[in-house]
């Protein structure tokens, strides 16, 4: 039998991803079109944007089965709602509705099921004419917001602006600007596939950009084969 540490490792590892999904330099984004539980739901946290329709429904669960939860959920969920509301999620475990938690701010758009396709696909066409480099180091500068230091966000902010006014997509939007044409860059988004209750998350990479594979089952049972899989897709900074 395993001991305490060796499965808390084990764990550890496996949520590793939340991270990886917190920090990719390119923006990460969930289409809940179903239940989002435990696990589920702090995966769904840990992108940077969410997107539900009204077949959606989230929920802590830990509670109802002894579990005190995983994969960030506590950290992600009260600095999305705030402390009280997060408490209340886990401790009670309640199940929300998509409008709930639209209003909550757990989720940045409600959309109709009908329309859900329509909407990913505008969404991703917003994203592929958007400059990689730029959105890379907004990703960076909202991260390192959170800190909450002012003088490290100013010193990353002055840095990072630098680095994109030396960019071709700088000059090349600064042209289209001022001729009043579109400005257009390489294509770039990581998208998290639709929720299905109980199953693998799995990421479909949709970005010529970066090298990662993360088309994987990342509930492997095999440590080797996890381990394996967070080293190929580390970012590098």
């Amino acid at each position: 039998n395993s001991s305490l540490q060796e499965k808390t490792n084990s764990l550890r590892r496996i949520m590793g991803v939340s991270e990886l999904l917190y920090s990719l330099p390119i923006p990460t984004i969930s289409i809940i079109n179903g239940p989002a539980a435990g696990a589920g739901f702090a995966l769904a946290l840990a992108c940077d944007m969410r997107v539900a329709t009204e077949n959606a429904k989230f929920v802590t669960a830990f509670s109802k089965i002894a579990f005190s939860g995983d994969f960030g959920g506590s950290y992600f969920l009260t600095k999305i709602i705030g402390t009280a509301k997060a408490r209340e999620l886990f401790y009670l475990s309640n199940t929300i509705d998509a409008k709930k938690a639209n209003e909550l701010g757990v989720i940045n758009n409600l959309v109709d099921a009908n329309e859900i396709n329509e909407y990913v696909t505008n969404l991703k066409n917003k994203f592929r004419n958007s400059a990689p480099i730029a959105i890379k180091y907004m990703k960076k500068n909202l991260n390192i917001a959170e800190i909450g230091d002012l003088n490290l966000s100013l010193n990353q902010e002055a840095l990072h602006m630098m680095i994109c006014s030396e960019t071709e997509d700088h000059k090349n939007a600064t042209k289209a600007f001022v001729e009043k044409k579109q400005f257009f860059s390489e294509p770039f988004l990581l998208e998290a596939n639709v929720w299905q209750p109980h199953g693998p998350y799995v990421l479909d990479e949709d970005c010529n950009a970066i090298n990662y594979n993360l088309t994987k089952n990342i509930w492997s049972t095999d440590n080797d084969s996890i381990d394996k899989y967070l080293d190929e897709t580390r970012c590098v900074n």
